[in-house]
């Protein structure tokens, strides 16, 4: 009683809150964009901190060498880091790790690299420093893509239609596989006795959500779809019907 409590109650925010959802392409984007403020604001704040070094803007200038590989070293090493994968990009237990080891790996490499980069410093202090430093801003980085951009608000609002076995079988994989990446509003199904019910997650999925049950609303029915879909701001519809869709349903989402 109390998850489906719950349920509703989350239901009934969703539907009160503005869209701000934002696409996939639009989060890769933003994680990249954001990646190179921070791994250059990093790099600049080591050249800035280097007893061998007088910064200006002239030696930023005339060494574009130095961030082309510098960027283009993140990106190799990031992707085979998976640090663009956005499942992986919104869950703080992967996402930060996967940055670190990126950024790690890259920083020793680019500094390893003669002739295209700085001069490697005097003394391990200022080395371990140009090293960690852009390092510790793509976390900081990370960090606000998490705290700001992965927040419910900013998700894909997702409905399923149907709420049979495959129903139940795509909300499960969505909340486990796909959570930082969309927001259940809710299912749609035609038979009467769900109506306003809460579907709950079986046991033969994962018996450890018998401990947190997991449950989302049944909202409403099929002829309801386009009031649901302008109420809740939906952005994403998932089939989950596993016989012919009438015309009239087939009507509905052509519309």
């Amino acid at each position: 009683m109390k998850s489906q409590k719950n349920n509703k109650d989350s239901t009934q925010e969703i539907k009160k809150s503005r869209d701000f959802s934002i696409s996939f392409n639009e989060r890769r984007w933003i994680l990249i964009i954001l990646d190179l403020i921070v791994i250059n604001s990093g790099f600049i704040l080591s050249l800035v901190i280097r007893p061998d070094y007088i910064f200006s803007v002239s030696l930023i200038l005339d060494h574009p060498d130095w961030f082309i590989l510098l960027n283009g070293l993140w990106f190799f090493v990031g992707y085979l880091f998976q640090v663009y994968d956005l499942e992986r990009a919104g869950k703080p237990n992967t996402a930060f790790p996967n940055v670190l080891g990126a950024g790690l790996i890259s920083q020793i490499i680019y500094n390893a690299i003669p002739y295209l980069t700085p001069v490697l410093p005097p003394s391990r202090q200022p080395l371990f420093l140009v090293i960690l430093i852009p390092t510790a801003t793509l976390l900081i980085g990370r960090l606000f893509y998490l705290v700001v951009i992965a927040q419910p608000q900013f998700r894909r609002r997702m409905i399923i239609v149907g709420a049979g076995w495959a129903g139940k079988t795509i909300f499960y994989t969505v909340k486990e596989h796909g959570k930082s990446l969309y927001q259940l509003v809710g299912f749609i199904d035609d038979d009467p006795e769900k109506l306003g019910s809460s579907v709950e997650v079986a046991e033969e999925y994962d018996p450890e959500l018998l401990t947190h049950p997991t449950a989302l609303t049944v909202i409403g029915r099929s002829k309801d779809l386009l009031k649901i879909i302008e109420q809740y701001h939906v952005t994403t519809i998932v089939m989950a019907i596993t016989q012919d869709v009438s015309g009239e349903l087939y009507q509905y989402l052509a519309d």
